[in-house]
């Protein structure tokens, strides 16, 4: 058929055709219906749909796919179902190590991936925060902990300045410049060390004015 446009194979892969020949020169994807095929020059390497959005592997390189389309300029985040990932210029290097950024949020990244096992509070950009799944929440209030401790974390900052009790659901956590150095549970009243001082504590309260037995 020498009129043929679309797709064929053979035992050497699967082909694009345009006006009955394989000419080895077309990179994009062509679609069928709602089916699209991805190929590069003129061999198709992976097939799609319209709504297509992932890393996928092209031609040995993990590329991202968007609307069934390869983005070969695209810097940012993108996912498939081994996690998710950092791409550069257009493909996944698994050499950039550190922590990217961009308007979808702020990544702690190892060897181009996202570290999902990584929760817990970093120093980014010299403010403390708090990390959960390797993704920085800038609105999380609650505790988290590094090697240097555990701490209370208000709006996504370890502000290193908050003394008190913080309460979640019966447990008591108090807090000393924004050091957690005793949890008890909320009904406590008891005399306990906090922070190298021995201090009374009243419903899980430092009451640092105290005076008595």
């Amino acid at each position: 058929d020498y009129k043929y446009k679309g797709i064929g194979t053979n035992e050497n892969g699967t082909w694009y055709l345009e006006k009955g020949k394989v000419g080895f020169d077309y990179t994009g994807t062509y679609f069928e219906g709602k089916r699209g095929y991805i190929a590069e020059d003129s061999k198709v390497f992976a097939n799609v749909t319209k709504n297509t959005i992932e890393v996928m592997k092209i031609n040995d390189i993990w590329r991202m796919v968007k609307n069934g389309v390869v983005n070969y300029n695209y810097t940012g985040i993108g996912t498939n179902n081994l996690g998710t990932w950092l791409i550069e210029n257009g493909k996944v290097t698994f050499k950039y190590t550190g922590i990217y950024n961009d308007s979808t949020g702020t990544y702690i990244i190892e060897n181009s991936k996202v570290n999902s096992d990584c929760t817990k509070v970093i120093k980014i950009d010299n403010i403390w925060r708090m990390v959960i799944n390797g993704i920085v929440d800038y609105n999380y209030t609650g505790t988290g902990t590094n090697n240097f401790g555990t701490w209370y974390v208000e709006n996504g900052v370890v502000d290193l300045k908050y003394t008190g009790t913080y309460y979640e659901g019966d447990k008591a956590h108090i807090v000393e410049g924004s050091k957690i150095y005793v949890t008890v549970n909320k009904k406590t009243t008891e005399v306990i060390k906090i922070n190298g001082i021995w201090r009374m504590i009243i419903d899980g309260t430092v009451d640092y004015n105290y005076t008595g037995i």
